[in-house]
């Protein structure tokens, strides 16, 4: 059993990691999409693949730290007074996940410069963005946002 103290103390460090980290990396993973969609449209209107390194280490960053936040007993208690924050993370983690492959597999269609090649590979990227909205769609129909939001003990 925690004192009063402890329990005071245990707050203002969920209060300070959730205003420093957490903050940061909802914002990061609500624009990470779209970014990546950018990327995408740029590959396909320039006709060359690009580096895409940033998207993957802020979804890394992210994933490190709102993990982070659901291992450690002390900082878990963001997702107790905020229920909706841990279904929030999980679907804009893999929705964040599934652009960064469909960039990786356009990236690697428009490698070679073919005009065969590269409509192909476009074609392929947005059946992978539909084929995983779809089964992003179908996920969250099956579990309630409160399913989606659990987190073990």
């Amino acid at each position: 059993m925690h004192s009063r103290t402890s329990e005071i103390i245990l707050n203002f460090i969920a209060i300070l990691y959730f205003i420093v980290f957490m903050s940061l990396f909802i914002v990061v993973l609500a624009v990470l999409p779209s970014m990546t969609w950018s990327n995408i449209k740029m590959i396909r209107s320039t006709g060359f693949s690009m580096p895409n390194n940033d998207v993957v280490v802020m979804l890394a960053m992210s994933a490190f730290f709102m993990g982070l936040a659901s291992w450690i007993p002390g900082l878990r208690r963001i997702y107790k007074k905020l229920p909706w924050l841990m279904a929030f993370f999980k679907i804009f983690f893999f929705n964040s996940l599934l652009f960064i492959i469909a960039l990786y597999v356009m990236n690697y269609g428009y490698s070679v410069i073919d005009a065969h090649r590269n409509t192909i590979f476009y074609i392929l990227t947005l059946c992978i963005l539909v084929a995983g909205r779809l089964l992003l769609g179908l996920y969250a129909m099956s579990h309630s946002i409160e399913r989606i939001g659990e987190i073990e003990p």
